[in-house]
């Protein structure tokens, strides 16, 4: 085998090798409704971290791309209770154990939920445009990721907030 040939196939091995972990830890997704506004509008893309929880439990806040038997797409939803907490939204707004909780990137506030206690293994998910969003009780085995970066349209370039 000639040097030329070597070079080549370590080259193909490294690039396919290289795809396959890049592959395996990020994705993207478009962002698809109204249910995220103000903090992510229809149609943008977003970068996803699928490794974003090896090493950390997903928090408060969190911006994540989940599955859910429901519909046969993944859903883009921010994280607001945690395992373990009791729900609760009155007119969109949040209470975690029966305090108020601030959330900045709120638009719309139409929605109530009455008091729902979380199981030690499932987090409540729901978008930021109360107005319009569905909200869901997912398990952990059900998040793909946390939705780390906007990259289109060039407008919306930039992290995505907690």
């Amino acid at each position: 085998m000639t040097a030329t040939i070597r070079n080549i196939l370590i080259s193909v091995l490294l690039t396919a090798a290289l795809f396959i972990l890049v592959n395996s830890a990020i994705r993207t997704t478009v962002v698809y409704g109204r249910s995220m506004l103000p903090s992510l509008q229809n149609g943008q893309h977003v970068v996803v971290v699928k490794v974003a929880y090896l090493f950390e439990e997903p928090k408060r806040g969190d911006v994540i791309v989940f599955d859910t038997n429901r519909i046969d797409s993944s859903i883009i939803h921010r994280i607001v209770g945690l395992p373990g907490e009791t729900i609760e939204l009155r007119k969109g707004e949040l209470y975690v154990n029966g305090e108020r909780v601030n959330e900045h990137y709120l638009q719309g506030n139409s929605i109530t939920i009455p008091p729902k206690t979380l199981p030690l293994d499932r987090y409540f998910v729901i978008g930021d445009n109360r107005s319009v969003s569905t909200w869901d009780v997912i398990s952990r085995s059900n998040i793909v990721g946390k939705a780390y970066f906007s990259y289109w349209p060039t407008s919306e370039w930039g992290l995505i907030e907690d």
